[in-house]
């Protein structure tokens, strides 16, 4: 860096000279998808290098495709093929502040055990040669930060889409502002205490360190004059050798960065436990008659199983990374200093990494019986639901029999009237037409006008009563059915039950398959004493042996003794206790 828009007043209490900076992180990799970035890198081709960038072609239609410095160029140079890719990155980021002269050249490998390690070696900054003059911590930590979010962009630019809806999945869609465990690596620090309590002093140099490292955990000099500061973001170690500690450093950097990792996959699913928290309480409000949160609980639930799944196989992915890690840690661990790994506690933190990823199979076996048992109290409520609508649109069903009844027996008094008035506008048109005849009887009015008057009164009330009771009696030929439904859920004997129902007048048989039962609808007529039909329906589950309820329709003089009657018969097919 040559040039930058610092503004504000900074107070470096700390310089680092000669400094190499080296971010860790762990990505979910096996050898199938390195094999696939590396035919995007084009890997065997050492020579060339490759032109990645995060811009969206908007004229893909077009031979040609114009970028002016927002391109990154990639030049693989080792690779072996499925277990390693080495290259060099030229990172120019699109969104970066262009008042700002930049030129960031970062080394990056990546191995099939998800391991991630980007290298950069600081030369100058705001014209400031890092190797003579040195760059204070507080400069160095804006360095950092922009690098961590550069690498992100980069990385995400080589992914597969797999790992890009891994990575998602786990910091909810955040994935280029995750976290890196941070190592630097310098050859002198000013100033230099011979006392590394004065580092940790609370005040002036230990914040200037905690903006790099996050917590300050410890201070350390080795017997060779080496300076160790680790913190919880980072470890920083300062040595006129540096290159002997490049291995400790990058074996270290990957064990903490995964402990990043295994963080932020438990934070996952507790969010996966809140959501699937949440769905069980709206499957409650559905038992309790809410049946409008069924369908928010489905897609909850749907995208908390697809979450689930992601989790699942990023557990698998960290349980064979870090055993092909172990190993090799077992093969070359023996080569590092002994003295600072035991400042770090590297055995013991890689141990605990272990452990966590072991005891991820215990939360992820919780997970898994919560998503399966919410899956199977979602559809009960569901299939519960269906009855219902299906008793309502049966019971919709006979109303709507009751209505078209009632709209015939109305049909039929309309055709009495309309008969009535035919005859009636008849004779009027043809007395129009005619004329009034005379008879003697025209004369009994005249002289008995009172009598008259009662006798037509009396004449008109007995048409009236004819009349009225010529309807009730057609009423009577169609009176109106009842519909009573009895809830048994009671265990019975099947081939009974089934003996019972050969005895009568079947009219429609249902039945449904499911994996756990074998519902059966039985629609059949009972016989009665009276002319009127006794339609029943039966629903039983042939397979589990249980009769779930009965629907009986009859008229209302007969509908209690027709119950009666039924449910005596049915008893006989329950199952002895």
């Amino acid at each position: 860096m040559s040039q930058g828009n610092i503004r504000d007043d900074l107070t470096e209490s700390m310089i680092l000279k000669d400094i190499r900076i080296l971010l860790s992180e762990y990505i979910p990799c096996d050898r199938n998808i390195l094999e696939d970035i590396g035919n995007k890198l084009m890997s065997t081709r050492h020579e060339h290098g490759e032109f990645v960038t995060m811009l969206v072609d908007k004229f893909p239609e077009s031979t040609t495709f114009t970028s002016e410095s927002e391109i990154n160029f990639v030049r693989v140079i080792d690779a072996c093929s499925s277990e390693y890719i080495a290259s060099e990155i030229k990172i120019q980021d699109p969104e970066d502040d262009v008042s700002i002269e930049q030129e960031e050249t970062v080394g990056m490998y990546i191995s099939h055990d998800g391991h991630v390690v980007y290298g950069a070696e600081l030369f100058e900054s705001c014209g400031n040669s890092t190797n003579h003059d040195g760059i204070s911590i507080d400069k160095m930590c804006r360095v950092v930060t922009d690098l961590i979010y550069d690498s992100s962009l980069m990385m995400d630019t080589l992914l597969t889409h797999h790992q890009r809806r891994l990575m998602d999945c786990i910091y909810k869609g955040e994935s280029r502002s995750r976290y890196k465990f941070v190592g630097i690596l310098a050859d002198s620090i000013t100033p230099e205490f011979s006392d590394m309590d004065e580092y940790m002093d609370g005040e002036e140099f230990q914040n200037e360190l905690e903006q790099l490292l996050d917590n300050l955990v410890a201070s350390h000099r080795l017997e060779d004059g080496t300076i160790l500061f680790l913190g919880d973001a980072g470890l920083i170690v300062v040595s006129k050798n540096w290159s002997q500690y490049e291995s400790l450093v990058s074996f270290y950097a990957l064990v903490r960065s995964a402990e990043i990792f295994v963080d932020g996959l438990y934070h996952r699913m507790s969010l996966l436990w809140d959501e699937l928290s949440h769905v069980r309480k709206l499957i409650e409000q559905t038992a309790s008659g809410d049946h409008s949160v069924i369908t928010r609980a489905q897609n909850i639930l749907t995208d908390a199983s697809a979450n689930f799944t992601i989790i699942q196989s990023i557990g698998a992915y960290l349980k064979r990374g870090f055993a092909l890690l172990k190993e090799k840690w077992l093969r070359e661990g023996e080569k590092i200093d002994s003295e600072a790994k035991s400042i770090l506690h590297f055995e013991e933190t890689f141990n605990r990494l272990l452990n966590r990823i072991k005891d991820t199979d215990i939360d992820l076996h919780s997970l898994s019986s919560e998503v399966e048992g919410l899956q199977t109290l979602l559809s009960t409520q569901i299939e519960q639901q269906m009855r219902r609508v299906y008793s309502a649109l049966r019971d919709n069903t006979q109303s709507t029999s009751e209505v078209i009844r009632a709209s015939e027996r109305t049909g039929n008094v309309l055709n009495v009237i309309e008969l009535i008035l035919s005859g009636t506008i008849a004779f009027d048109i043809v007395l129009a037409i005619t004329g009034e005849y005379s008879t003697e009887f025209h004369l009994f009015p005249e002289s008995n006008p009172l009598v008259f008057f009662a006798l037509a009164i009396s004449l008109w009330t007995g048409i009236v009563i004819v009349l009225k009771k010529g309807m009730d009696w057609l009423e009577s030929k169609v009176e109106k059915s009842h519909l009573v439904r009895v809830t048994l859920n009671q265990k019975c004997e099947v081939t009974a039950l089934e003996q019972y129902l050969s005895s009568k007048e079947i009219i429609s048989i249902d039945e449904e398959y499911q994996d756990d039962s074998e519902d059966v609808r039985v629609h059949y007529i009972m016989p009665s004493t009276s002319d009127e039909e006794i339609k029943v329906t039966l629903y039983y589950d042939r397979r589990n042996g249980i009769i779930h309820d009965l629907t009986i329709e009859a008229s209302s003089a007969n509908i209690a003794d027709a119950k009666k009657n039924i449910l005596e018969e049915i008893e006989s097919c329950f199952m002895s206790t």
